[in-house]
């Protein structure tokens, strides 16, 4: 009998440890002492007040509310000392946590996960809890167990035993309510909890503002904390109003870790509907911990009948055929081809620059050509998780980008799928139309008119050859600044800054000082800028033609930051395809001819947009949303250059006409 005090009061001393931890609003049991891990306990979080058990996986949470605070758990074996040691733990805890002076309110359920004849036990802190029952005239709340059991507390505290440390003679008193099932302790606990509004009003004895059992009011953050929650650690994401915890979550994902790091501390609904499957949103509810109440960026109405009837025809189309969207063997072809191609286009023009000009023009060419393709397949590829399932693939595939084009990968896909693809021409929030106040080029109604502007036409295209270089250098800038116009930047990992100066440097070596130790500085420089220029205009026209011209919309959200679309509307609405019906085209620009088709279903392969764009096309038709497409590519081009023409015009021209 004694060895059992024993044990059981060396329990409560480790649970007492649980004091020690950071004040924060949430702590993992990563932190817990192993003793206790090893023991078997498993908790839950209570997510909307239903229960959802993370498997074996134990966590302690803890939900701030302005003053209100609540923790669930479940564990195997219940006993009264344990519980009440978890209990007082997780109010002193979140007393610490709290401002001085500010209520607590603390909830705790526990039950065995066995089919055990111990009925489950709810604990409520009786005196936290009992000026919210005093003077209540609700019925269902004032005799309900939960309410009956404080009302008997009241008038009979137990009794503090002596065999337990001196140090928890000085616990809360405590209420131990036997209820028969969880929805009625959830229930019970929801109706005696006040709402928030009522605890900030500090009118305890006012009747709960939610008309129905089982609301609680839910934590609350703004995008600017939100925004702290960006470490590999740390990770919390907002999708459609609602804040998740995926700490736990980062290497079970099926994504891959680093895309839940991209997107750590921001509202990712667009990027998350790209990619997940309606039942995804079942799914991440076990990682709820609050609501997002004001936004970064813009924001977009629910998915309209568009959108959805075009999702389901999209999925259909791949399911009647047995196709994986994924999977396509005849990609990896490509990716050596372009390879080689990168190989045969640097020994031409290091082997053939002294004796044969014309060799030496022909690699460039090729090497330029190559490193385009690179950006357009393997990088884009691997970038929207559009070539197999393995996040493995996808990253070290994407990091050919890093070692062979010298450009960072992990600054592509911040620039491209976070910012570009979430709020495509959107001034202020697309990085890719992001410009300074008095910019090389005016892309935008709403950049002010310089006279240097007239001929933007003509020399803007010219200063497309400098993308390459122009990409190389911003990638320090946006490491160093943490930030890419109005996409914040997160820290980076060990792997991550390995990939990012480790790519560069070996770009700088075998670019330009491998080359230097057989030719001159000089010509090594050149034959880089030589196919520099060929990548630069390669890629350059063949994005702005998609985007930048006078016939494709450019939102302007109202005064809440709401935009009068939604996002899949955007993404027809924003851009421009052409040629879709050649395959040579189709290759030369990764298929992004199909640009629309490629922004709705960016985790498709490319290799599949020439067979669902008629898919698009139709739906759009249907629905009145107008798909535009070019019949070639020089006439997009030329739509870009007239956009560029006429933005370059003076304001009194314009209004002339």
């Amino acid at each position: 009998m004694a060895s059992a005090t024993n044990s059981n009061n060396a329990f409560l001393d480790e649970m007492a440890g649980l004091q020690s931890l950071p004040s924060a609003s949430f702590s993992w049991t990563r932190n817990l002492p192993s003793s206790i891990k090893s023991r078997g306990y498993r908790f839950f979080s209570m997510s909307n007040l239903s229960p959802h058990l993370f498997n074996s996986k134990a966590f302690l949470i803890s939900s701030n509310v302005g003053s209100l605070t609540a923790f669930s758990f479940e564990i195997l074996r219940p006993s009264g000392s344990v519980l009440l040691a978890l209990m007082y733990t997780a109010i002193k805890h979140t007393q610490r946590a709290r401002s001085e002076g500010s209520v607590v309110r603390c909830a705790m359920i526990a039950a065995p996960t066995s089919n055990a004849s111990t009925e489950p036990c709810h604990l409520l802190s009786a005196k936290h809890v009992r000026r919210t029952t005093e003077n209540h005239t609700d019925t269902r709340t004032t005799n309900s167990p939960l309410a009956v059991g404080i009302r008997q507390q009241q008038q009979q505290p137990p009794a503090t035993t002596t065999s337990q440390p001196a140090k928890w003679r000085q616990r809360p008193r405590w209420l131990m309510s036997k209820i028969v099932s969880t929805t009625e302790i959830f229930c019970c606990a929801a109706c005696v909890l006040p709402s928030s509004r009522d605890l900030a009003s500090q009118n305890p004895t006012k009747q709960p503002t939610q008309a129905t059992c089982c609301t609680m009011p839910q934590p609350t953050y703004t995008w600017e904390e939100l925004s702290k929650h960006n470490t590999p650690d740390n990770v919390l994401v907002a999708v459609h109003g609602k804040v998740y915890d995926v700490t736990e979550f980062l290497n079970q994902h099926p994504g891959g870790r680093l895309q839940l790091e991209l997107g750590a501390g921001r509202d990712v609904s667009e990027v998350f509907d790209s990619y997940h499957k309606e039942s995804t949103h079942k799914f991440i509810e076990k990682f709820y911990v609050g609501e997002l109440v004001s936004n970064e960026l813009v924001t977009f109405p629910p998915t309209s009948e568009f959108g959805r009837v075009l999702r389901e025809r999209i999925k259909k189309h791949f399911v009647d055929r047995g196709q994986d969207p994924k999977h396509v063997p005849w990609m990896w072809a490509r990716y050596v081809m372009i390879m080689l191609t990168m190989a045969v286009g640097l020994y031409l023009q290091f082997t053939s620059v002294r004796s044969c000009y014309m060799l030496a023009a022909l690699g460039t060419v090729l090497s330029g050509i190559a490193a385009a393709m690179i950006g357009l397949m393997p990088l884009h590829d691997a970038s929207h998780h559009a070539v197999t399932h393995n996040p493995t693939v996808w990253r070290w595939l994407g990091s050919l980008h890093d070692f062979v084009n010298g450009a960072s990968s992990r600054m592509w896909s911040y620039q491209h799928m976070i910012g570009h693809h979430s709020y495509t021409n959107i001034d202020g929030a697309d990085p890719d139309v992001d410009t300074n106040e008095k910019d090389i080029r005016r892309i935008k109604e709403t950049q002010e008119w310089f006279p240097w502007y007239i001929p933007q036409h003509i020399y803007v295209p010219v200063l497309y050859s400098l993308l390459a270089l122009k990409t190389r250098m911003q990638d320090f800038a946006m490491y160093f600044a943490g930030t890419n116009g109005t996409i914040r930047i997160n820290p980076f990992d060990a792997t991550d800054k390995f990939i990012f100066f480790g790519g560069k440097s070996f770009f700088v070596f075998y670019r330009i000082i491998l080359p230097a130790l057989f030719l001159s500085w000089t010509e090594s420089i050149l034959l880089l800028a030589v196919s520099d220029i060929v990548t630069s205009l390669w890629l350059a026209l063949s994005f702005q033609a998609s985007h930048v011209t006078t016939e494709v919309e450019w939102p302007m959200p109202d005064d809440k930051g709401l935009v009068d679309m939604d996002w899949y509307k955007l993404q027809i609405e924003t851009t421009v395809d052409y040629a879709t019906s050649s395959w040579l085209w189709s290759f030369l620009t990764g298929a992004l001819n199909h640009q629309t088709t490629h922004h709705v279903f960016p985790g498709v392969n490319q290799f599949y947009y020439r067979d669902i764009t008629p898919v698009v096309a139709k739906t759009c038709r249907e629905f009145g949303v107008q798909y535009r497409c070019k019949d070639t590519f020089s006439a997009a081009l030329g739509q870009h250059l007239q956009h560029l023409e006429n933005l370059g015009r003076r304001p009194e021209e314009k209004k002339a006409q």
